[in-house]
């Protein structure tokens, strides 16, 4: 991806999470030209903006975006307490009735955080054993949390609780490949392996350090292909990288990382946490050989994605038709947007899996219904020219990152 010069914003939120999360010092002499609107919009779009509130009080905000950052944060203080509660109860549920779980993302990800509560929290994550599933759904009717209409996915189930939502997998997304072998091989005890964490008074179970850096580089990477990633999921993992537990297990770690074809995307993603995010050198001495400009590539794309996306949803939400998950496959762009359209067309139209002379006119279905939808507002307008040379790009960073590749 070519250099390019960064707003001002971007330079001060990286300068400000490098503050909250490891106590780097607060640029000198900084002039909020808008009063700090542009800083308190980027934070939103990042999802950080509790996270880096002090640090802009510090800056200098304006009355009118302080009171607005305030009343923001105090949404997402709510928010999180809501949750917080959602999940001592179900975890509660899940126990007293003997179900084994633990959470991933959310409250585990947030554990090595100074402040924890200051991360902002979407839904909850809970993995589960896949035999248990219909048991722990009709578990969850019988206690008042509602089923979700149209969300399940072939490796997640949904349900609703005070607003919240809670998504129950049988497993973390693994890639349909050789690596994605290796990695059921290591999370296969990942639930007898958790422990017991507790935050403010929270208690819940929590993958150890091996499976756990392996579910947040394989969600990391998920998102980096489909929709986009914002800079809270590059902190949680800068956070971990950095913590006791990650250099207590650092051996077994990055063996782990190694066989399941992720050690190039962890060095790469630690290196741009040390150059960008503060993360302590000495805590990233295992990823020196992570080069420089993938790292600055990385930082932009996090940068301009937004959190899931959000920045330019008629890119990232659709880059994903242009890249390719299994590595060993070397297709061309046309051979790579054909298969992953398969894909999508297989998943929405489940017949044209068993009947592939199907396939062509249940491609021109879900093409044609996108752009309606497109046109009606309900999904984010591409432009394909555009897209295809914005994944062109990210493609050519992607491959030096070797994702999945082993030996």
């Amino acid at each position: 991806m070519s250099k390019k010069k960064r707003p001002d914003e971007y330079s001060l939120i990286l300068k400000l999470l490098a503050h909250a999360m490891f106590g780097a010092p607060l640029p000198e002499d900084t002039v909020l030209c808008d009063g700090g609107q542009a800083l308190y919009s980027l934070a939103v779009s990042q999802a950080v903006c509790a996270l880096v509130y002090d640090g802009a009080v510090a800056l200098g905000l304006s009355e009118e975006i302080k009171k607005k950052w305030t009343v923001t944060i105090g949404k997402i203080y709510r928010q999180n307490e809501n949750l917080f509660s959602v999940q001592d109860s179900l975890c509660g549920l899940l126990e007293n009735n003997g179900f084994c779980y633990t959470v991933i993302k959310g409250l585990s990800a947030a554990l090595p955080y100074p402040e924890p509560a200051k991360r902002s929290f979407g839904d909850i994550d809970l993995l589960i054993e896949p035999s248990e599933l219909e048991k722990i759904c009709k578990l969850l009717s019988e206690n008042a949390y509602t089923a979700s209409d149209g969300q399940d996915t072939d490796y997640h189930t949904a349900f609703y609780k005070n607003g919240v939502e809670i998504e129950l997998h049988i497993h973390p997304r693994i890639p349909d490949n050789d690596a994605g072998q290796v990695i059921r091989r290591y999370l296969g005890n990942i639930l007898s392996d958790s422990s017991e964490a507790v935050f403010e008074g929270h208690a819940f179970r929590r993958p150890a350090p091996v499976e756990n850096a392996l579910v947040m580089l394989m969600h990391i990477y998920e998102h980096m292909r489909h929709g986009g990633l914002g800079l809270r999921q590059i902190c949680d993992w800068a956070v971990f990288a950095s913590s006791d537990e990650f250099a207590k297990e650092q051996d077994k770690v990055l063996c782990a990382l190694s066989d399941c074809g992720l050690l190039c995307l962890a060095e790469h993603i630690t290196m741009t946490c040390v150059r960008y995010l503060g993360l302590p050198p000495e805590r990233a001495q295992w990823c020196s050989g992570a080069e420089q400009s993938v790292c600055e590539s990385l930082i932009d794309d996090f940068l301009d994605s937004g959190n899931f996306g959000r920045n330019r949803k008629d890119l990232y939400a659709s880059s994903s038709l242009f890249t390719d998950e299994d590595p060993k496959k070397k297709r061309s762009k046309a051979g790579r947007l054909f298969f992953n359209l398969k894909k999508v067309t297989n998943k929405s139209l489940p017949s044209t899996k068993r009947h592939p002379v199907l396939l062509p006119f249940g491609i021109i279905f879900i093409s044609c219904r996108y752009f309606v939808r497109m046109l009606a507002g309900k999904r984010p307008r591409i432009n394909p020219v555009k897209l295809a040379s914005h994944s062109s790009a990210r493609i050519d960073m992607y491959e030096k990152l070797n994702v999945y590749k082993i030996k």
